[in-house]
């Protein structure tokens, strides 16, 4: 072996016997055996189970020894994907995969890596990856290649968990949007405050770290000098202590969220609400709304809302309130020079104790205590999925996946942000500076109230948003949903005979045209990510109809009166 350094792969021959078997030569290291290239690649490729619908992601592919036996096993609905970080190597795969032209195999660029895991995740056939190293070259970078394969696992594991909560709460979402488009009539939407708040800005989460503040800081200082937000599960332990927050966020669609804001009726805080979200909960703080939509999904039916309300207005789908009332602080300060502090995000919990004290889940533990019972949420620390990890602090913290899962999309959509600050003293690393004197911001010189503070804290000189788009167009938007509803329900119930029958195309062409637009009807089916026109799905599709006719019904009536 030549003990040179060598910058470009090399080919070397195998013995006689083997003519046509070649091993590569690189970084003074031979990638496959000198005697049998292809031995420890086929005896991989034989001990696999391929299931349908898996991605194979190749590592290290070289000279692509196994790629023919690998394709006669695989079933249909499998994709394969290859990854090479040497850039030598990579030119090398490139050449050699020309011998396999008939193949479908990506050969994955370095530039284009981040892109294709996006694609990877919108691919609905994919349901599963599984890893295999082709060659030695793996060894180089061996972190490399086990950061991207768990990326590109984790992106289909992602995409599969959200069709579940879909599958779930898809309904809901679509229904909860229509009970409250006429809201838009008399509140405002989230663009409406873009970039109004110059003073510094302070988001409250449910976290242990809030209890922290506020035995460290003054109330009336807090209170002066900065816009507070709390998430929804914060407001009553925000205002058990006395102190009533400039804003409240809230995102969540199911029943129990109103115990966060019964204690707060009337009480005149402005609500930031997510159209998706829980209609009764934006009636009971008795002040303007401010509507904004989380993209749960890309679909036609959020393209449509897009259009009526906004582009600004629709979000991206954080999942956590606390992600949520983050990147609305951030629409709403004036500029990236206006401090942001966040407090309570802590995406972890002590045992005992999974959310500050005040909130609905603490008191509900202190309301269910008794003699067999102590207080404290004990088997939250024992929950599946729950363990233990080290927190910003390096002390241990109880976390489990989804909260990991939230910390991670934190640190990936806010880390670098200017100007943004973890103000928490526990809980997981955020990715953001982190700083313990909320002091220093109010000497920061955007503490000063100006016109616009004044006007979100109470929005009378804003122009609803239903005024300003006439709130003639939320009116046509529902009336035209409901005809096409209506005609739909005619259609699969009368057929050729039905009074909406247009004799110039087919009745399937007919429907596909109207319930395309409207995949509301049908996103929130286990396979409802493609619309089919088989007698079964359009049966479920049937009984769909009356519950969105009914809430569009009661739209237009609250919105006419």
């Amino acid at each position: 072996m030549n003990t040179n350094s060598i910058k470009e792969p090399r080919l070397v021959q195998l013995s006689a016997g083997s003519s046509n078997l070649f091993t590569v030569e690189y970084k003074e290291r031979f990638l496959y055996s000198k005697y049998n290239p292809a031995r420890a690649v086929l005896g991989t490729i034989q001990s696999l189970e391929i299931l349908p619908g898996t991605l194979i992601v190749i590592c290290g592919p070289a000279l692509w020894y196994g790629l023919p036996e690998l394709l006669e096993k695989i079933p249909q609905d499998c994709s394969i994907v290859a990854i090479e970080k040497e850039l030598p190597l990579f030119n090398l795969s490139k050449n050699k995969l020309s011998d396999y032209s008939n193949f479908p195999v990506d050969l994955i660029s370095l530039e284009n890596l981040n892109n294709r895991i996006t694609e990877i995740q919108s691919d609905n056939k994919i349901k599963r990856a599984i890893r295999i190293d082709f060659s030695a070259s793996v060894s180089f970078n061996p972190d490399f290649y086990n950061q991207v394969v768990s990326a590109i696992q984790e992106a289909v594991a992602l995409k599969w968990k959200n069709r579940l909560t879909l599958t779930k709460l898809g309904r809901l979402y679509s229904r909860n949007i229509f009970k409250n488009l006429y809201k838009l009539k008399n509140n405002y939407m989230l663009s409406d405050f873009k970039n109004s708040v110059s003073k510094p800005i302070i988001v409250f989460g449910a976290g242990e770290s809030t209890d922290i503040f506020f035995k460290e800081n003054d109330f009336s200082i807090i209170k002066n000098d900065f816009f507070t937000i709390a998430v929804d599960a914060a407001l009553p332990a925000l205002t058990l202590r006395g102190f009533k927050p400039d804003a409240v966020v809230g995102i969540e669609s199911q029943f129990a969220v109103q115990k966060s804001y019964l204690q707060n009726k009337n009480s005149r805080i402005i609500q930031f609400a997510d159209l998706t979200g829980r209609p009764q909960c934006t009636e009971i703080l008795g002040a303007d709304k401010v509507f904004f939509t989380s993209k749960y999904i890309q679909c036609n039916f959020l393209e449509n809302i897009q259009n009526l309300t906004g582009t600004e207005n629709l979000i991206p789908p954080m999942g956590s309130v606390g992600l949520t009332s983050t990147y609305i602080a951030l629409k709403l300060r004036k500029s990236d020079e206006v401090p942001v502090i966040v407090i309570g995000n802590d995406f972890s919990f002590k045992t005992g104790k999974t959310h500050c004290k005040g909130t609905p889940q603490h008191l509900n533990e202190l309301l269910t205590c008794s003699r067999f019972k102590l207080p404290g949420n004990i088997g939250a620390s024992f929950r599946e999925g729950a363990f233990i990890c080290l927190d910003k602090n390096n002390r241990p913290i109880v976390t489990d996946k989804s909260l990991l899962n939230y910390a991670n999309i934190f640190n990936q959509v806010f880390s670098g942000t200017k100007n943004l600050f973890d103000g928490g003293r526990t809980g997981l690393i955020l990715g953001i500076s982190r700083t313990e004197d909320i002091q220093q911001f109010r000497n920061s010189g955007f503490n000063q109230i100006t016109q616009t503070d004044s006007i979100i804290l109470g929005p009378e000189n804003l122009t609803p948003f239903g005024t300003k788009i006439k709130f003639n167009e939320i009116q046509k938007f529902l009336e035209t949903e409901k005809t096409a509803l209506i005609k739909i329900q005619s259609l699969l119930s009368c057929g050729e005979d039905s009074e909406y029958r247009e004799a110039s195309i087919t009745l399937d062409q007919q429907l596909k045209e109207l319930l395309e637009t409207r995949d509301y009807l049908y996103i929130h089916f286990p396979d409802g990510n493609q619309l089919q026109l088989n007698s079964g799905y359009l049966k479920r599709i049937k009984a769909e109809l009356s519950f969105f006719i009914k809430d569009i019904n009661q739209s237009l009536l609250f919105l006419k009166n």
